[in-house]
């Protein structure tokens, strides 16, 4: 008679490398979801940021446009894009850069949750003669 020897192929438990591989599986889901988190709020500043110097250079390119004589005295401007920044205000500084140019500064400021307020400041001169081609 022969006799058989069975092996028994059950496992207990996992092996090495399988305990590994989860765990890097797990030490790169939370790395992503970390990233994640930090992405969000910086897309954010970017868009706003973006928005804002959309605002400051639309307002600037309407004041150059207008000429020398249609300069605006300083102050506060709107922009219907002004809505889409928190505590979005805008406000104009005129000043004399010589006798025959002034300096126009467009500012604009928000205030993002959680952050300090933030702003954007821009210039140009317009002269009374003369420009850019």
């Amino acid at each position: 008679m022969t006799t058989m020897l069975v092996r028994s192929s059950s496992f207990r438990g996992f092996s090495f490398i399988e305990v590994l591989v989860a765990i890097g599986i797990v030490v790169a889901a939370l790395v992503c979801a970390e990233a994640l988190v930090h992405t969000v709020p910086l897309s954010r500043t970017t868009h706003d940021e973006d928005m804002a110097l959309v605002i400051a250079r639309g307002e600037l390119e309407s004041v150059r446009g207008g000429g020398y004589s249609s300069v605006p005295a300083s102050g506060p401007f709107s922009s219907s894009l002004l809505a889409s920044l928190p505590s979005g205000i805008g406000t104009l500084t005129v000043s004399d850069f010589n006798a025959g140019t002034k300096q126009v500064t467009a500012t604009v400021s928000w205030k993002e949750p959680a952050l300090s307020a933030r702003s954007i400041i821009m210039s140009t001169l317009v002269t009374k003669t003369g420009g850019l081609p």
